[in-house]
Formats: structure tokens, C-alpha cells, sequence
């Protein structure tokens, strides 16, 4: 029987860094034009429905 040495693991601990942030921003973003763009539409389309 050989002695054997602790495993380590295969990925590396992700690092913290920018990359990591970019998306969900960019996410975050789209999320909050929507609720601007949204209802704007919809008063645009009740004033061309009621005029």
C-alpha cells in the first residue's frame, strides 16, 4: 500500500474580479428599462386607443 498525498480539487477557486459582475449588471439594467419603457408604451397605446 502507497501513502498517498490529499487530492486537490480540479477548478480553481474563482477569483474575485469584474468579469464575474458584468452580466447580472447589465441584467439589472434591461430589468429597469423595461419597467420605464413598459408602461410608456402602454400610455402611448391608451392615447392612440382613446383619443
Amino acid at each position: 500500500m502507497t501513502t498517498s498525498a490529499p487530492v486537490k480539487e480540479a477548478s480553481p477557486p474563482a477569483a474575485p474580479g469584474p468579469a464575474p459582475l458584468r452580466r447580472p449588471r447589465r441584467r439589472r439594467r434591461a430589468a429597469v428599462a423595461l419597467l420605464f419603457v413598459l408602461p410608456a408604451l402602454l400610455l402611448l397605446g391608451a392615447l392612440v386607443v382613446y383619443p
